[in-house]
């Protein structure tokens, strides 16, 4: 009796997960999905200079996104085996660009707290799905660590070039870009 693991497959249609292309795309919605988490301590600041929050304000917003994963990923336990994850992710998508954009123009404190808790459970249900393929594949660990990496260096350059974007174009600038982040993957 063997003890390979059988080759992983997805409810969309079947198709095979462990192709080269369906791990670049689960990798980039994994990553797309975490964005705003590795730039968080940026976006507080922002929040903090920008917005004139309280202490407590930016503290809450800062747990929004965080709040909005979870939320997703609990959820998610739920559905990702019942559910082709090619529509989930479509939406998810959709609902993390519209989030995004709201998010540079809304400046009411509760308002854009819930925008960053939708933006949260639409990111969560992102690295849900790509979580889930990555470990149906045959190299579960090898994948986990390039979706790390994806994180590392998509966050590192984020961080890296905040601050200047920040200056240039403001907060709603920041927004947009993150959107057209997730609409460019």
């Amino acid at each position: 009796m063997s003890t390979a693991k059988p080759i992983a497959r997805d409810l969309s249609h079947n198709r095979n997960v462990d192709q080269p292309a369906a791990i670049l795309g689960v990798l980039s919605l994994g990553v797309i999905g975490s964005i705003v988490f590795l730039l968080l301590p940026m976006l507080i600041g922002a929040f903090t200079e920008n917005l004139l929050f309280s202490p407590s304000q930016v503290g809450l917003l800062g747990s929004a996104d965080m709040t909005g994963m979870f939320l997703a990923a609990v959820v998610a336990t739920f559905w990702i085996r019942n559910f082709i994850w090619r529509m989930v992710a479509a939406l998810a998508c959709s609902l993390l660009i519209i989030c995004h954009i709201l998010s540079g123009f809304v400046q009411a404190f509760v308002p854009l707290f819930l925008v960053r808790v939708l933006a949260g459970f639409a990111g969560g249900s992102l690295m849900s799905i790509a979580l889930t393929s990555l470990g149906d594949t045959r190299q579960p660990d090898r994948f986990f660590a390039l979706f790390i990496a994806g994180q590392l260096t998509l966050g590192g350059l984020g961080l890296w070039f905040f601050p200047g974007f920040l200056a240039q174009f403001g907060l709603s600038g920041v927004f947009v870009a993150l959107a057209l982040v997730v609409l460019g993957s």
